[in-house]
């Protein structure tokens, strides 16, 4: 039977963590992915519809990191991208990048953008003053050549 071992997940954005039993030997980098999917979606059940929707694709936009670089290749396995290799450090970070918006509604959003601008729906806010960093004083103007004393003495 393969050796488990207890990995860390920490999530970037608000430091939760939980520890997932996996063996590193057979558990591949989208299995992984997976298996947090899952143990989050235990921790924190979606409140409506749209939150399960959303948690069920979020393997898709999680970002794995091990000992500070990301682990892509879905396909291996955790052993052969180096995790265990170093036995203390168990950790691995989670970063979910947001999902990417179809072509659909990214063009929803700028037509709602160029209406709520041509009724003038639009908050203007004032200019920002104006600071004028010129300095207009005549009191710096010259400037002085120091010599120097010569040669150091050596103090013993």
């Amino acid at each position: 039977m393969a050796e488990q071992h207890l990995l860390t997940v920490l999530r970037s954005c608000d430091a939760e963590k939980i520890q997932l039993e996996v063996c590193l030997a057979t558990t591949t980098l989208a299995d992984l992915k997976n298996s947090i999917s899952h143990a989050f979606l235990q921790h924190h059940p979606p409140k409506t519809q749209k939150d399960a929707v959303n948690e069920n694709t979020v393997h898709q936009n999680q970002r794995i990191f091990h000992l500070g670089r990301e682990l892509k290749s879905s396909g291996r396995s955790l052993e052969k991208l180096g995790i265990g290799r170093f036995r203390n450090n168990m950790v691995l970070h989670l970063h979910l990048a947001a999902p990417k918006q179809s072509t659909a509604a990214v063009k929803k959003q700028q037509q709602l953008l160029s209406n709520s601008s041509a009724t003038g729906t639009a908050v203007k806010r004032p200019a920002p003053p104006v600071i004028d960093l010129v300095d207009d004083d005549d009191d710096d103007d010259e400037v002085a050549i120091v010599e120097s004393p010569g040669k150091r003495q050596r103090i013993v």
